[in-house]
């Protein structure tokens, strides 16, 4: 009779890597690629940044601040792990089409999607493979994020 601990050495031996490393889940013809995503961090400091970064709210209607009409819902802000994907983000500028906007600033890249976000190429460009290194939050979002880790 073998102990439980050569049981269990020889059981994690078949397998040819441990789970957490596995790019499939099972064995064969049934096996499922597993799709690994990054997380991106950003600090309550970066977090400020982009949030005072985004001139297109200021620029909404001067002197009223967001003005009148704005959906704040339909304001993307993406969030990239650095600088390089930051400005890969680019490309998105040549999809826009009046009345949308887009700013990519030195903290975020900002796209302004009046009549929808699915409606705007642009939109579903920073949603889709354009923006697959960043992630997108709206404006509403990303002001309760800030308020959060300011402790409102």
């Amino acid at each position: 009779a073998r102990s439980a601990a050569e049981r269990t050495a020889r059981s994690t031996t078949r397998s040819p890597m441990p789970a957490t490393s596995s790019p499939y889940l099972g064995r064969g013809s049934r096996a499922k690629r597993r799709s690994y995503r990054s997380v991106i961090v950003k600090s309550a400091r970066e977090l400020a940044a982009i949030v005072d970064g985004n001139s297109l709210v200021r620029d909404a209607a001067p002197g009223a601040g967001a003005g009148a009409g704005f959906d704040p819902s339909r304001l993307l802000v993406a969030f990239a792990p650095d600088a390089a994907a930051l400005a890969s983000l680019a490309s998105v500028a040549a999809l826009v089409q009046p009345p949308e906007r887009f700013l990519l600033g030195s903290h975020a890249a900002y796209l302004q999607c009046a009549g929808g976000i699915l409606e705007s190429e642009a939109g579903v460009a920073l949603l889709g493979k354009a923006g697959r290194a960043a992630t997108t939050r709206n404006w509403a979002t990303t002001l309760k994020l800030h308020a959060l880790v300011n402790g409102a």
